[in-house]
């Protein structure tokens, strides 16, 4: 990372993140690993999940003349995004951004992103296992659009629980905790 950083020319960074439970180790780590890689960190920034008007922390991010956002955003991800691009914040939008996930990401922010490295343990048409397809058919069947991280994670958590149930034949803690540890199973991921 550090010599990416440096290639870039990055020295300065803004960690802001949505105020959220996962989101506290996930600064933490942040605040930790982002001056390994060579950047200062300047300001640290928590928001509110229902915050609609980000140019007051935008303006703040532009007033410490940082490099980069290193975001952590689940259900915020959206208006920051297209609010960074319409105001032409000078600085990278970089981190976690949960919504930049879904395949209408680029429509639902007109386009306002200049490009997207996204994560995901699916992707729609691709038969990452042999439940993959079928899973993504049922989903959009039923919820329409195509599933993000959260959703095949969850679908393969709760089957895995499901198969440890019947297995344990049982509920009680003891029992489902050996079972889950003698979970293999092909899921959707």
């Amino acid at each position: 990372h550090y010599a990416l950083v440096k290639k870039l020319g990055f020295k300065t960074a803004v960690v802001m993140s949505e105020d959220a439970a996962w989101t506290k180790p996930l600064d933490q780590g942040y605040l930790a690993c982002l001056p390994k890689a060579g950047l200062k960190v300047v300001d640290h920034i928590r928001f509110a999940p229902n915050t609609k008007d980000f140019t007051p922390l935008f303006n703040k991010v532009e007033a410490t003349h940082a490099n980069v956002i290193i975001a952590g955003m689940a259900h915020t991800g959206l208006r920051p995004t297209v609010q960074w691009h319409n105001q032409q914040v000078p600085a990278l939008l970089a981190g976690i951004n949960l919504q930049g996930g879904a395949t209408d990401f680029w429509s639902k922010t007109n386009g306002g992103t200049q490009g997207m490295i996204t994560w995901n343990t699916g992707a729609p048409g691709a038969a990452v296992t042999p439940r993959s397809i079928p899973f993504q058919k049922a989903y959009h069947k039923r919820f329409g659009g195509t599933p993000t991280l959260e959703a095949y994670m969850t679908y393969d958590s709760m089957y895995a629980l499901y198969r440890a149930i019947e297995r344990a034949h049982s509920t009680r803690p003891e029992a489902l905790v050996k079972a889950l540890q003698e979970s293999d199973f092909v899921g959707t991921t």
